[in-house]
């Protein structure tokens, strides 16, 4: 709570900076569409957790993170 109390973090460049965000894009992504389409009222909000959910779905089979096998594990 109180930033003076820790070490300073090392400072980073643009480049750096973009390349520690490569892995959050999917979910920024995800988390814009199903806000936006409740929003906007393209979908109910109960519609919007199955998005979501599907959506969380296809990114952890994008990023390898979740197979066939693990999923019937």
């Amino acid at each position: 709570r109180d930033p003076s109390a820790g070490p300073c973090g090392e400072k980073l460049g643009w480049s750096e900076r973009f390349k520690a965000l490569n892995g959050v894009w999917g979910v920024l992504i995800l988390f814009t569409v199903v806000m936006g389409g409740i929003y906007l009222g393209i979908f109910t909000p109960t519609e919007a957790a199955g998005i979501g959910a599907g959506g969380a779905f296809c990114i952890a089979m994008a990023r390898k993170s979740l197979t066939w096998g693990s999923l019937f594990d």
